[in-house]
């Protein structure tokens, strides 16, 4: 039976087909693509290449965006990037570029984007023949191996950052209902969080999660369950090499009790993720699960923060032993196939890695170059940094396996999971699904060659011991 849940779903994505519609208009009419800017324009001198570099989140004052600017005063390829942003809409406003044949020259694999699905439509260029060893080797060994960069055997885009997941929590409201230091185990984590709302009385919560925002129903049950040694990212399990969506059962039947019992935020599915964000720094929550960026985000004031916070690692279930942090690569930058100049795009793609340091002097997530991490360019003083640097007993798996997947039938995860805590399908028949579905992808995928079995199968693995990055 339909629910009222529904019906809002079906109006917020009319809204947000409209304003995807408005942004890649106006994309567009900011750029008529790789031709010279006049003087008046770009206040550099005629006869400069203008190449497009579109992003999904970054502020023109952030590190990326001071970067560009340097980049446009400095670079001798006699190049002008002209730097777009897009927030939620993403995704959506570069399938349309791409579908018009209008692509920036330049932009970030991010957004639910995969480097299987835009390699597959010829969208994107391969980035073999720019690399050479010396360059391959001021990067992490891990970085090269993480196959879903690759496609057919061919490299399309090299990740910048080190991206993972903490317990963030307002230390304001924690010494307000006197709570001492963070919680450890989720059975702890929800008492807090219930002792805060009870406290707020509508005006704050114990715990926000931005429900609206696809990619946070992964933070917080891939969190769990990774740090438990259950299942790898997006319900892999890197022990038995196929899907298993029934073990994060536990997880969503704690995330949905949040909401039943009323101990948080009662607006989650109609939270994204920037609201979110502000929200907290307001004051509005006493925890949530969120990114190592975050740190800049509030330090820098990009997201205004009113309050004390602090990080913790994600908690577990009473009683499971802790595993490995889940860590990824992310953050990598992909050329257009239909670009006029691949060389000159390459050549700005490269600078940003030689500035990778800017990043973490600014209080950015770790980077995927070596040298850029050294502890001398880490800002101690950013509040939740020490949490957010610590990658001593991390994990980073091989492949995320979901983004190698070109042909999956039905809904992805994040859907079934949304109608699951909506109440529209019983978690047992939605879970079940989601294995029956995505094994039936990996197992095309198999067959195909997209995925060859030594990209899955690890002879001995456990969750508890894989290696990780710092080894």
């Amino acid at each position: 039976m339909p629910t009222r849940l529904s019906g809002i779903r079906v109006i917020l994505i009319g809204i947000v087909v409209m304003a995807v519609i408005f942004v890649g208009c106006t994309a567009y009419q900011k750029s008529s693509g790789n031709v010279p800017m006049p003087a008046e324009d770009s206040g550099y001198g005629l006869n400069r290449t203008t190449l497009k570099f579109w992003m999904r989140a970054a502020s023109k004052n952030s590190v990326t965006g001071r970067l560009v600017d340097q980049y446009n005063a400095e670079n001798s390829d006699n190049v002008i990037i002209e730097f777009e942003v897009f927030g939620e809409n993403y995704k959506n406003v570069i399938q349309m570029a791409l579908a018009a044949k209008q692509p920036p020259d330049v932009f970030e694999l991010n957004g639910g984007l995969t480097i299987a699905q835009l390699a597959q439509s010829r969208s994107i260029l391969p980035l073999d023949d720019y690399i050479t060893e010396d360059f391959k080797n001021s990067f992490y060994p891990e970085v090269f191996a993480q196959n879903q960069f690759y496609y057919e055997g061919k490299l399309y885009t090299i990740p910048e950052r080190v991206s993972f997941f903490r317990l963030i929590y307002n230390t304001d409201l924690f010494a307000e209902a006197g709570l001492i230091g963070p919680p450890e185990t989720l059975e702890q984590m929800k008492e807090y969080a219930r002792k805060i709302t009870e406290m707020g009385k509508g005006e704050y919560y114990g715990f926000v999660i931005a429900l609206k925002t696809s990619s946070s129903w992964y933070r917080f049950i891939d969190n769990i369950c990774t740090i438990s040694g259950q299942l790898g990212e997006s319900g892999f399990d890197w022990e038995t090499g196929k899907f298993d969506f029934l073990k994060q059962k536990k997880a969503l039947e704690y995330l949905i009790s949040l909401d039943r019992e009323g101990i948080m935020s009662p607006d989650s599915l109609l939270l994204d993720i920037e609201v979110c964000r502000a929200q907290f720094g307001q004051g509005k929550y006493g925890m949530m699960i969120d990114g190592n960026w975050q740190v800049a985000q509030f330090g820098n004031n990009e997201i205004k923060c009113d309050i004390n916070w602090d990080s913790a690692p994600v908690p577990i279930f009473e009683g499971d032993r802790r595993g490995k942090s889940h860590m990824f690569f992310d953050m990598g930058k992909l050329i257009a196939k239909d670009t006029k100049y691949p060389d000159e795009a390459w050549n700005f793609i490269k600078y940003l890695f030689m500035h990778q340091s800017e990043f973490v002097k600014s209080g950015e997530p770790l980077r995927t170059t070596i040298n850029a991490n050294i502890k001398e360019n880490i800002p101690q003083h950013y509040m939740g940094i020490k949490n957010f640097t610590d990658i001593e007993n991390s994990v980073v798996f091989p492949l995320q396996v979901h983004n190698s997947l070109s042909n999956l039938e039905g809904e992805p995860a994040e859907v079934v999971y949304e109608s699951i805590f909506a109440g529209e399908i019983p978690i047992d028949e939605g879970l079940a699904s989601l294995t029956d579905r995505y094994n039936k992808a990996l197992q095309s995928a198999l067959s195909n060659g997209s995925i060859s079995e030594k990209d899955i199968i690890i002879p001995g693995f456990n969750y508890f011991h894989y290696y990780n990055l710092t080894q």
